[in-house]
């Protein structure tokens, strides 16, 4: 599990499997359409789920 968050401008994502794997993703200029969340939940989710 990972802690992500966001401020104006910004917003990270990341997560570890148990067999240490990680992934952490940072983007800024984020768009208002509320879709960039679920974007970089699937890219932490297909990076460590294979």
């Amino acid at each position: 599990m990972g802690h992500g968050g966001d401020i104006p401008g910004y917003e990270t994502r990341g997560g570890a499997t148990d067999d240490g794997r990680a992934v952490s993703i940072a983007v800024t200029a984020i768009p208002d359409d509320g879709a960039v969340t679920e974007r970089l939940e699937g890219v932490v989710d297909t990076a460590l789920c294979r």
